[in-house]
């Protein structure tokens, strides 16, 4: 088949927006910023020496081209807003160090208390290496490994980076047209209707099933697998696991299902940077 790539969408120049169903997922599970909970880190072992200017405006081109990199989030009446900024890149050359895990500990130690991402340049006993680090809440694995194939590209050619879509408010964009459905969903009315001895709170303080109430609006199994963040497959699972549970009180399995949320944006599927993740972490340990 050929793979025809489509230019974006024409959208408002949006600068302040929502997190992505998963994006929110992500920053809920966060502890702080200094903990490690996503904290991304790549370390790379450089075969040359690139000069350090070449580095910085490679990181540089970039921080500029893709206005997801460059979010602040924060909280405004209740609901979680990602805000494109104008900062300058956070490029570090630091030199010569004496231990690569001191600054890899250091990394972490310091969290994202603002800019999300960040790239040091530095040599250790002759070895030139660069520690590319972010949160995980702007990208996944696809991306970060498309951003990397770039920047060495620009490192190698210094070619020029035209403006690229803001494919995160794009996603936004997509999650709330799934989520515009009128027809109601309750998880009481869920477990009221698939009620099993070790879905009662009052049977154990270790579960609480009963005492879980959320109601979302959705028409479809498509849309409400979009705003959960998983995929119908992951649901059927999910279905089987719960029976299993109920029916043996013991469960010492573990569900964990990541799948690709590019599907969202189809024609972009395979260039688009951001978080296009979806996951679901199901499992119980306990025994009645």
């Amino acid at each position: 088949l050929e793979n025809k790539r489509k230019d974006a969408p024409a959208v408002e120049n949006e600068t302040s927006y929502p997190l992505s169903i998963m994006q929110e997922k992500i920053w809920n599970q966060r502890n702080d910023s200094s903990s490690g909970v996503y904290h991304e880190q790549f370390l790379f072992e450089l075969s040359a020496h690139p000069p350090v200017d070449k580095m910085g405006e490679a990181f540089n081109k970039l921080w500029t081209a893709y206005p997801q990199l460059r979010i602040a989030i924060s909280k405004h009446q209740d609901q979680w807003i990602q805000e494109v900024n104008a900062w300058e890149p956070d490029f570090r050359a630091l030199g010569e160090v004496d231990e690569i895990n001191r600054i890899l500990s250091d990394d972490l130690n310091e969290g994202f208390p603002a800019q999300l991402m960040r790239c040091q340049f530095f040599t250790c006993k002759g070895t030139s290496y660069f520690l590319w680090s972010h949160h995980h809440v702007l990208l996944d694995g696809w991306s970060v490994g498309l951003l990397i194939q770039q920047f060495i590209h620009l490192v190698d050619s210094q070619a020029s980076l035209i403006p690229q879509p803001n494919y995160q408010l794009l996603i936004q964009q997509e999650e709330q047209q799934l989520l515009t459905r009128s027809t109601q969903f309750s998880w009481d009315d869920f477990f009221q209707t698939h009620e099993a001895q070790h879905f009662n709170g009052s049977t154990s303080d270790k579960v609480h099933f009963s005492e879980y109430s959320h109601t979302y609006e959705f028409s479809t199994l498509d849309s409400f697998c979009a705003l959960e963040g998983f995929t119908p497959q992951q649901l059927f699972l999910s279905a089987i696991s719960i029976a299993n549970f109920s029916l043996t009180g013991k469960h010492n399995s573990y569900i964990h299902g990541i799948s690709s949320g590019r599907s969202i944006l189809p024609e972009h599927a395979e260039h688009a940077i951001g978080l296009l993740i979806k996951n679901i972490h199901l499992g119980w340990a306990w025994e009645p």
